[in-house]
């Protein structure tokens, strides 16, 4: 599988994340596959994909990303470890429990809502 960085508009810089108002509209890592070759490794949006020896990341699917590609997103503890036009081996991850709903946006601090 070629590894391709996906870039977050909230997220993907280095330092983005460590603010908590940003960390939270970036949500978490996850990695990007076509439906095709999620459905070769017997995989569906939110389940765990372990690359190589990392532990596993939830996927998503894309139907804009080539066959044989797998996308990442960029900036996240999780995906540091990758490294962008490599190849990795990839394996549907044991035990994985999907993550809690996730934070579309925030009112938070707003007191007209």
């Amino acid at each position: 599988w070629l590894l391709i960085p996906r870039y977050r508009i909230f997220g993907s810089d280095e330092l983005s994340v460590q603010t908590d108002s940003i960390a939270e509209l970036a949500g978490n890592a996850y990695l990007e596959l076509n439906p095709g070759d999620a459905q070769s490794l017997g995989l569906g949006a939110g389940d765990g994909l372990c690359l190589g020896n990392n532990p596993a990341i939830e996927v998503r699917l894309n139907s804009s990303l080539p066959d044989s590609c797998i996308g990442y997103t960029v900036g996240y503890s999780e995906t540091l470890a990758l490294v962008a036009g490599s190849r990795v081996t990839a394996n549907k991850a044991r035990d994985w429990l999907r993550p809690t709903a996730q934070l579309i946006g925030t009112d938070r601090g707003r007191s007209d809502v």
